[in-house]
């Protein structure tokens, strides 16, 4: 861990898992469950580790699954769900920097942990994720500042349940450090560290959600005027949602130039959404911009770098 990084760790692990058929958190791959490999290689390195659960019933579970921990984190009543509302709760604990986890990654390595902690930006308004080279950001796996969770908390009022996303706090922050794959792996042959599970067929067989790429050091993103542009758009969504549609564009674009395509389709699909919830004549346009970008991922991506 390197002096000013996060000295808190949060595991992410109240998702539904509909997909896997049972809490991906409590699976056990043969190193005892997910959330007790993960919560135990962040006590190695020093962190204090909390793990959020959506109520105190199944918080209680993952307590005595994750052993020795600082605290359980249960979500606050807000009006979103999911890793965002996880995230906003985390605000509570007053701290200035956050590393998150999600508590579905079964090969989470000390390794790949260590070498994030040390490559994270050190301001208090930046924050860190990893990315494949096609783009895709692993924005579950993320360093945050306090700045972003606020706006993330905001988010969570302002657009309300399944429209709030972790990348939220991604796009309020003033910094954006990438790591590319390839560097946080460097070392090893091995993807997996870097692999969520979401299917029962993912394990023993996950696939990389991209190309490593050449390796390469991090990315430093001035995401100002972005994440300014965000700002205004996210407050003015309720009162002048023509604005706010139109600076969730604007915010896409200046993304898209940075060559954050993956931040810039939830940019486009925030515009849509307003412009949709206000009948303008816009939404459809805008619907097809998000749809397009994700479909490039999808399909390999634009190359990151």
């Amino acid at each position: 861990m390197t002096p000013g990084g996060p000295s808190v760790a949060v595991v992410l692990a109240g998702g539904l898992s509909r997909r896997f058929g049972r809490p991906k958190p409590l699976f056990s791959p043969g190193h005892g469950t997910v959330v007790g490999w993960i919560a135990a290689t962040l006590r190695g390195l020093g962190l204090r580790v909390y793990v959020s659960a959506p109520d105190q019933v199944f918080g209680e579970v993952l307590r005595v699954a994750a052993g020795p921990l600082t605290g359980l984190l249960v979500d606050e009543e807000l009006p979103c769900g999911g890793p965002a509302r996880a995230m906003a709760t985390a605000l509570r604990l007053g701290e200035d920097t956050y590393l998150f986890v999600p508590g579905d990654m079964p090969w989470f390595s000390r390794d790949m942990a260590s070498k994030l902690l040390q490559l994270s930006a050190q301001e208090v308004y930046s924050s860190t994720v990893p990315a494949w080279r096609n783009g895709h950001l692993e924005t579950l796996l993320t360093v945050v500042g306090v700045e972003g969770l606020k706006a993330l908390r905001t988010a969570c009022t302002a657009k309300g349940a399944a429209k709030a996303r972790p990348s939220d706090a991604l796009r309020a922050s003033r910094r954006i450090r990438v790591l590319p794959a390839s560097l946080l792996l460097h070392g090893s042959l091995d993807d997996r560290p870097l692999l969520h599970i979401n299917t029962p067929e993912d394990y023993p067989y996950p696939s990389p959600r991209g190309e490593r790429g050449p390796l390469m050091g991090p990315l430093d993103i001035d995401n100002t005027e972005a994440s300014r542009t965000y700002l205004e758009a996210l407050n003015s969504a309720a009162s002048d949602p023509r604005r706010a549609a139109r600076l969730f564009e604007e915010e896409a674009e200046l993304l898209l130039e940075a060559g954050l395509h993956f931040l810039a389709a939830q940019a486009y699909r925030d515009a849509y959404y307003v412009a949709m919830s206000a009948e303008l004549p816009d939404a459809a346009r805008l619907a097809a911009l998000s749809g397009k970008i994700y479909d490039t991922l999808e399909q390999g991506g634009v190359k990151l770098w």
